[in-house]
């Protein structure tokens, strides 16, 4: 393990360089808190991480993308000198790599690495435009996990018309694919970039909303929204249950309130918002803690920590879901709880 400490911006350029010109023997990852890890071998990537090899043990280990800065291969140099660009913080100069290193790549996860890289420097840069159809193109190969890897709203560089037209761009896609999975990707996005709120440049955004029948007239829950989100989170609706939550919460009253909070938590861990997700969940164990939904929503938040890389939170939470709930006899409880003791090796 080589470590860079006390980063400033030039000594974090230099250990840049110092990681490209070290002669590394296989592939190296450079992690945040300035550690590097060599004599690897990058195998895949999948489920928003990539998985490696040790050369000298055998030994395997995953790596969240935000816990990576850099990386560095053996086979691929033109990918090599995007990441290095990318670490020295000259964007365009390391969009232009990233698509000479298409080119090159090599195996299936170099080629899903670089696409997820230009999707997040595009967006980022205000070329929201050439993002859109790079998320389209993984919508189709990576489904199920492109939302946990596709930039964050506050990250994403657009003015209102950008947006429209994004929207415009991606429910066409919606429109022609035939793939389910690939359908709600295209959802997530379109959510998170805004579709169905109130434009202020005169566009309309293609709306994902529920519509009004979608909720009954009382407008109260009941158990009608237990079977509503369930079905369409199944069949990852996601962007439909929080539009429906948005509603009940305008007029919830407070018995009704675990209710909505809980789904909508259950809804954002759907569309990839894992921290939103998290604290939503947490505000229904803590502020209704004998709601039936109380040990559901700690069990969630724990695996919205977990998808977030804030495993020490994610572990307090479990070991809080086995202590309150532990004697409890609802046989559903009673399977989350043990669940988290399994997890726990308790």
């Amino acid at each position: 393990m080589v470590g860079c400490r006390h980063l400033t911006m030039l000594s974090a350029a230099c250990c840049v360089v110092a990681i490209f010109q070290a002669g590394a023997v296989g592939d190296t990852i450079h992690a945040r808190g300035a550690k590097s890890y060599r004599d690897l071998k990058i195998v895949d990537f999948a489920q928003g991480k990539l998985g490696t090899v040790e050369t000298r043990t055998g030994n395997r280990e995953q790596w969240s993308l935000d816990e990576i800065v850099l990386i560095r291969v053996d086979d691929n140099p033109v990918l090599n000198d995007a990441e290095r660009l990318l670490g020295l913080g000259h964007y365009a100069e390391a969009i232009e790599a990233y698509q000479r290193a298409l080119d090159r790549a090599s195996v299936k996860w170099q080629t899903t690495w670089i696409k997820v890289r230009l999707l997040n420097l595009l967006a980022g840069q205000g070329q929201l435009g050439q993002a859109v159809p790079i998320y389209i193109d993984l919508a189709e190969t990576i489904p199920d996990w492109l939302i946990q890897v596709a930039p964050a709203r506050d990250r994403i560089t657009a003015d209102n018309q950008q947006l429209s037209q994004a929207i415009t761009v991606l429910t066409a896609a919606r429109t022609k694919t035939s793939s389910s999975q690939a359908q709600s990707a295209l959802n997530r996005f379109i959510e998170r970039l805004g579709g169905g709120e109130n434009r202020t440049d005169g566009h309309e955004a293609a709306s994902v909303e529920p519509k009004e029948a979608d909720v009954p007239s009382d407008r109260r829950p009941g158990l009608w929204l237990d079977d509503f989100a369930e079905q369409r989170l199944k069949t990852g609706k996601s962007a439909l249950v929080i539009g429906a939550t948005d509603q009940l919460l305008k007029t919830a009253v407070l018995a009704d309130l675990s209710a909505v909070l809980y789904w909508r938590g259950r809804a954002l861990f759907g569309q990839g918002e894992t921290d939103a997700a998290a604290l939503t969940l947490l505000r229904v164990a803590i502020e209704f803690p004998r709601s039936k939904y109380a040990p559901r929503a700690l069990f969630y938040a724990v695996d919205a920590l977990s998808r977030g890389n804030r495993r020490e939170y994610a572990e307090n939470i479990r070991n809080e879901l086995i202590t309150r709930y532990q004697t409890s006899e609802d046989i559903e409880v009673s399977r989350l709880v043990a669940g988290a003791r399994a997890k726990n090796g308790r």
